[in-house]
């Protein structure tokens, strides 16, 4: 069975070369790439199509800037195959990323999945992986703090053998069948850079009865960054306007799952924004 693998892009012509390159590299070669390119007005078009031509199964799609959840429920559509794998524009797959989630997938057939998350590792050189970076693994798994609504733990957490998780991160293997039972993604709830937009994806299928579940043999990579990849480009690189929405989308999210308790957990999860923020200046700071 195939994968369709679905990549937005906007205005990331530098980034894209290395997942797609990550991409054709893949031991598992059944599937198709729809690149969603959503109106970048840089060379983007130029970069994509020199892969078009040398590989028919990647498809390149030019839109008008709409956001990425219309550019993931655009894909959603156009994919061909019943197992869907999301990707960003700046990330890199380990050669067998596609091949362990297809044999987990396959096995867990019968369980009624949802959706499987492979090893989430942040990187400070997509082309330069030291070795540390490839050994370090959290301790506790990615979960929702009730307290706050806020995912704390890890994507990248140890684990010896595939886990059934409350979450899963936005870089997931899903199947087109769920994801049409639910509706994709919510075009209307989340704006400026879509904070919480995969979150909400996810919490949507549990409730409809799939699982969700953590794959520790497949891994990908993303480059450690304050650019926030394609959702830093939706707000124009400015840091307040990127926060402005970040509270406003989770306050969305709250209010769509939690309801009434929102008013309670938003301000636990400004402490801990501003927290977080603190800590990530100053790794950013300190010297190497």
């Amino acid at each position: 069975m195939g994968v369709s693998i679905i990549m937005p892009t906007y205005n990331r012509s530098f980034t894209v070369p290395t997942a797609l390159n990550s991409i054709i590299s893949q031991t598992y070669k059944e599937w198709e790439l729809l690149l969603i390119d959503d109106g970048s007005i840089d060379n983007t078009e130029e970069v994509v199509k020199k892969y078009v031509e040398k590989d028919y199964r990647i498809k390149y799609f030019k839109i008008q800037h709409k956001g990425s959840p219309y550019a993931w429920n655009l894909g959603i559509a156009r994919a061909n195959n019943d197992f869907i794998f999301f990707i960003g524009d700046d990330c890199k797959l380990h050669k067998n990323c596609l091949e362990t989630l297809v044999k987990t997938a396959n096995k867990l057939s019968k369980k009624n999945f949802g959706a499987i998350a492979p090893r989430l590792l942040y990187v400070k050189n997509l082309n330069l992986i030291k070795k540390e970076e490839e050994a370090f693994k959290g301790k506790v798994y990615a979960y929702i703090d009730l307290i706050s609504g806020d995912i704390v733990g890890s994507f990248n957490a140890y684990a010896e053998k595939t886990l059934e998780v409350q979450i899963v991160h936005g870089y997931s293997l899903t199947r087109k069948k769920v994801l049409e039972e639910v509706g994709g993604f919510d075009q209307k709830t989340y704006k400026g850079n879509f904070y919480r937009e995969e979150t909400d994806l996810w919490l949507r299928i549990r409730r409809r009865g799939y699982k969700l579940y953590y794959e520790p043999k497949a891994k990908i990579y993303c480059q450690k960054s304050l650019t926030k990849g394609g959702q830093w480009s939706n707000v124009g690189g400015n840091p307040l306007t990127y926060e402005y929405y970040v509270l406003h989308n989770h306050n969305q999210f709250l209010k769509k799952f939690y309801g009434k308790r929102r008013f309670f957990m938003l301000p636990a999860f400004l402490v801990r924004r501003l927290y977080v923020g603190l800590l990530q200046l100053y790794a950013y700071a300190k010297p190497n």
